[in-house]
């Protein structure tokens, strides 16, 4: 899919349809937040905006060293126009539901109202990490802020608008909604709040008194009756949608759960087990080198493709295995740069035949951007930070998600029967060695779940990451390409000649 670089602020509108002569009830409303939130989520149509952070699944941006991080005038331009053109129709939504023409006290109006004001956070949230200074609009109309330098605005002030926003989401939404539970409620908004307040704690803005904000945001969802931690084969198995470990995922309507991955499983999975060998872009893939620092574990197992059976159509009775660190499994591959895939939206949490049938993007499965799981990381980040210690009860919610990832249980792999071995943390520990035992927890748990890339920018570790982790046989100085400019990307080029680029591209 090639998308022109354009940010819709000094064009035409599209449409013949007026917005303030259509956009007159709530159910108008909802069909504008379902668009916006569609041009977000990947489908079988659309491989969607947020495929990309998924590229950068555990902060490794997949490709070979010669031309990693060497980006282009146009790299990763689609990742914009998909923001601003769902930006421009929330602001519609937003507009419809303040100018009079709506019952503002009806709770179904505030309730929408609320969702346009937490989607339009959450474009602007990817968006300021990713491009840094941008424009902040709150209009629907295209030629109303003329596109210059000094239209784009500080970061802490897109953060002030963003809090804004998801505060007034927060008292606008439903609280929950068990019959609607494919949509965001007012603890979406806090969840997204307390992502945004540990995020303005650490890079580029580094307010540090921002943690504790962090930590009783997070606190305040754990301790809300809606969400709990689920068993490992359940959280992502699409027998479970919408369970309780869930609190936001792309869904555009409850039938349609927007895919998070590919169906081919690793690089030598035959054929006959349904897999397709290696081929298809970056998403789903991570590199060996990130599973040899996998502590052993049931998680591993269920997580990503370590272990596959052979000749899947027959019965499972007679499956015979092979495990990836073995002769016939591969092996690491050469300098660590080979890959597993992940396991979190492909077989066994759907079916042999949805595996088998439907390579590329499929449905039936939920595409996670925010679960409970870390929000506990969350609170254990922030409150180590905010009180200059771990406490009790930061320890005791990362052991919650060690814990879970050593537990073993019955599944289709053999290794996941075997107690983990991943140490847990303890009130002994400095405050550095816990925070740095949390970032590493982030990786395992939230691998290719949009949070991964954001993490590696927030902790200024982009180049580490990149080269001496994950190239650490390749790493010499005349292949780093590593640029401070790297941390943000480039504004596509037609709009960078009225808004300006940012340092060190053309």
């Amino acid at each position: 899919m090639i998308i022109p670089s354009c940010m819709d602020l000094n064009e035409d509108p599209y449409t013949f349809v007026s917005p303030s002569s259509y956009y007159n009830t709530v159910q108008q409303i909802e069909g504008l937040l379902v668009s916006s939130l569609q041009v977000l989520a990947p489908d079988a149509n659309n491989p969607g905006m947020f495929t990309g952070p998924q590229a950068f699944a555990d902060g490794i941006r997949l490709g070979e060293p010669r031309t990693l991080l060497n980006y282009n005038n146009t790299a990763n331009n689609g990742w914009w126009n998909s923001h601003w053109l769902a930006i421009t129709n929330l602001n519609i939504a937003i507009i419809a539901c303040t100018d009079g023409r709506m019952d503002e006290s009806k709770a179904d109006v505030k309730d929408v109202l609320g969702q346009a004001y937490f989607q339009r956070a959450l474009n602007y949230f990817s968006l300021v990490q990713f491009y840094g200074k941008i424009p902040w609009k709150e209009t629907a109309d295209v030629n109303a802020i003329e596109p210059t330098p000094d239209s784009r605005r500080d970061v802490a002030f897109i953060y002030d608008k963003i809090e804004e926003d998801l505060i007034k989401a927060f008292d606008l939404m439903f609280d929950f909604n068990p019959g609607k539970k494919a949509r965001p409620c007012k603890w979406s908004a806090k969840a997204l709040l307390a992502k945004v307040y540990l995020t303005r704690a650490t890079a580029p803005l580094k307010q540090t008194d921002y943690y504790a904000k962090a930590r009783d945001a997070a606190n305040e969802v754990i301790n809300c009756p809606h969400y709990k931690l689920m068993p490992l084969d359940v959280i992502f198995n699409n027998k479970y949608p919408n369970n309780e470990e869930f609190i936001f995922a792309f869904q555009y309507n409850l039938n349609h759960r927007a895919p998070g991955g590919y169906n081919y499983i690793c690089p030598g999975w035959p054929t006959a087990a349904g897999g397709y060998s290696g081929s298809g872009g970056e998403n789903g893939r991570a590199h060996y080198s990130y599973i040899l620092d996998y502590p052993e574990q049931p998680r591993k197992s269920m997580y990503y493709a370590i272990e596959w059976p052979m000749y899947i159509d027959k019965d499972p009775s007679e499956w015979v295995y092979r495990y990836w660190d073995e002769p016939e499994g591969g092996g690491p591959g050469k300098n660590g740069r080979s890959y597993v895939m992940c396991l979190k939206y492909t077989w066994p949490n759907v079916t042999i035949d949805q595996t088998k049938t439907l390579y590329g993007f499929h449905g039936g499965k939920l595409n996670p951007f925010l679960r409970i799981s870390e929000m506990y990381l969350c609170y254990a980040e922030a409150a180590n930070m905010a009180e200059g210690r771990p406490s009790d009860l930061a320890v005791q919610r990362l052991n919650a998600i060690i814990d879970r990832a050593n537990k073993p249980f019955d599944s289709p792999f053999p290794r996941t029967k075997i107690q983990g071995t991943q140490e847990r943390s303890s009130t002994s520990m400095s405050q550095a060695d816990f925070n740095k035992k949390v970032l590493l927890e982030r990786r395992l748990e939230l691998g290719f779940e949009h949070t991964g890339y954001w993490d590696v920018l927030r902790t200024e570790t982009l180049r580490q990451v990149n080269y001496m982790i994950n190239y650490p046989d390749y790493y010499k100085g005349e292949i780093d390409h590593f640029q401070p400019k790297d941390y943000l990307f480039p504004i596509p080029p037609r709009d960078a000649l009225t808004l300006g680029n940012n340092p060190g591209y053309n």
